[in-house]
């Protein structure tokens, strides 16, 4: 056999492997997308742990950027679909619907599991559109933290959020008290109001 036959015959078989190859991984990521989409109400999860479903999933999570699989391309779009952001953004914080107590705003809440069977229908357009389509009162709230809803120019994700540890210290005077509330230490660069010894420079206030 000639080299240049030789080259073509190994060429063709790269080709069909590398053909294959994305076949293959085509059909690996379908079976993941359609494995992790069962992954909906509280009772899904109680058979798994964080880390395992992120070893199962690692391309499921918020850290991937616009790589997320929540992202569709629609007309050089990027649609978002509520559902599977949000249950990425529980797990980036090591957290499941098991851990939700419940979904609502300042006026109403619903089970996780009632969220899910509206919210998984629900895409809307992520980009830079002028204004929020998701009502930003909207929170994921468990024990001793929550996910709510932020918007920019449009765009707009959920943030998680924790609630603070309580201090060390207790204030009990009434200067220290005012100090704590009007920030005096951005003008006295200190963390009370003592001014050279002197009365509180917002004590007027």
């Amino acid at each position: 056999m000639d080299k240049n036959r030789y080259f073509e015959r190994t060429i063709q078989m790269l080709e069909r492997s590398t053909k294959a190859y994305k076949m293959n991984r085509a059909r690996e990521l379908k079976l993941s997308a359609e494995q992790f989409a069962r992954l909906k109400l509280k009772a899904d999860f109680k058979d798994y742990d964080i880390a395992e479903i992120k070893n199962r999933f690692p391309n499921y999570i918020d850290i991937w950027g616009d790589e997320q699989p929540w992202y569709i391309e629609d007309n050089v779009e990027v649609v978002k679909n509520l559902f599977v952001e949000t249950l990425c953004k529980l797990l980036e914080h090591d957290k499941t619907p098991l851990d939700v107590v419940y979904v609502g705003n300042s006026d109403y809440f619903v089970s996780w599991d009632d969220f899910v069977k509206v919210a998984e229908s629900i895409y809307y357009y992520g980009g830079y559109s002028g204004g929020w389509q998701i009502q930003l009162a909207l929170k994921v709230v468990s024990d001793d933290w929550w996910l709510e809803r932020r918007e920019y120019d449009g765009s707009e994700w959920w943030e998680f959020k924790t609630s603070p540890n309580r201090p060390l210290k207790k204030v009990a005077t009434e200067q220290e008290i005012r100090c704590m509330i009007l920030g005096c230490e951005r003008y006295t660069h200190r963390p009370t109001c003592s001014h050279s010894g002197g009365e509180c420079p917002r004590k007027s206030l």
